[in-house]
């Protein structure tokens, strides 16, 4: 197992987070579909976006990103150092028709964060495998840092990154 894929089934796995499948995180409607699950991904498109865009959803969709560390490997042991980022893609609310009735992408990309968050974010240093997946530590890098998406219609998207070390 790899460190996106113990991210992935880490938010997948929980029962907080599953309580947003459908509320405020997308899902497939047919239950053969890839994503009838929840709308959760391991990396971007080629697009940098996620693999189900939640434009005109009134959905978000969370993407598991691990591009480049946080700090350098040394000679005293066999540490890596990865980032792990979650991208949070949230879509405004709509009525029956698509149309935007509500400015709310922000809020509920900040709903799914609070969800998220604690999943990996763990200053008492307690949690030591995702799964099968060996951790030393996890810590929030930086806060969640939100924009809006360009020609997205009210898309939000929101980055957290948390400093994993591996050993």
């Amino acid at each position: 197992m790899y460190l996106l894929e113990a991210a992935y089934l880490r938010i997948i796995g929980s029962a907080a987070f599953q309580a947003l499948i459908g509320v405020d995180v997308g899902m497939d409607d047919v239950s053969t579909d890839p994503w009838y699950g929840g709308w959760v991904f391991q990396g971007l498109s080629d697009e940098n976006a996620p693999y189900r865009q939640p434009e005109g959803s009134g959905m978000a969709a969370v993407v598991v990103s691990s591009r480049g560390g946080w700090a350098s490997p040394n000679q005293t042991n066999t540490a890596h150092f990865p980032l792990l980022s979650v991208f949070i893609f949230g879509d405004c609310s709509r009525d029956a028709n698509g149309n935007l009735s509500q400015r709310d992408a922000e809020v509920r990309v900040r709903r799914v964060a609070d969800v998220i968050d604690p999943l990996f974010h763990d200053p008492a240093n307690r949690t030591h495998v995702w799964g099968t997946f060996p951790i030393v530590s996890c810590l929030r890098h930086s806060e969640l840092n939100l924009q809006d998406v360009p020609s997205g219609d009210g898309v939000v998207r929101g980055e957290l990154t948390y400093e994993i070390v591996i050993d």
